[in-house]
């Protein structure tokens, strides 16, 4: 179950962007959550505004963990940058349930190259690495 992502600099999105799927804190001390996730989300905005933007990033990442290593080396990243800052990295992160446990997947990379990559398990209230590369 997807908890949250997060992403920045891409496609229409400059700024550091989160889509959290964590009911919000007001109903949680209400006694009405108890930590669950919304199964259900809404974007609402006018044609053209970037709604489905806000889902290519998960399609990225989901095509980057699976597939990228299938690409040519000397063949770039297939990973568009915001129109005015194509000189800013980018970054994405994804945390999920999967068999009972948390994880946290970080991606932080240019059109050219992987800045960083790494996946955390959470063992506690913190993550634990489980690999990470520069």
């Amino acid at each position: 179950m997807l908890h949250h992502y997060r992403f920045r600099n891409f496609f229409s999105f400059p700024d550091e962007t989160r889509v959290d799927f964590r009911m919000p804190k007001t109903l949680q001390g209400a006694g009405v959550t108890d930590g669950r996730l919304s199964k259900v989300m809404a974007v609402v905005g006018a044609n053209g505004s970037g709604k489905t933007n806000l889902i290519k990033p998960l399609a990225f990442a989901h095509w980057f963990i699976g597939s990228s290593f299938q690409a040519a080396p000397d063949g770039g990243i297939p990973f568009e940058t915001h129109f005015f800052s194509k000189d800013r990295s980018g970054s994405f992160e994804v945390e999920f349930a999967l068999a009972g446990e948390v994880w946290r997947y970080a991606l932080e990379l240019t059109p050219e190259r992987v800045l960083h990559e790494s996946l955390h398990r959470k063992t506690s209230r913190y993550f634990s690495y489980v690999f990470e590369r520069d």
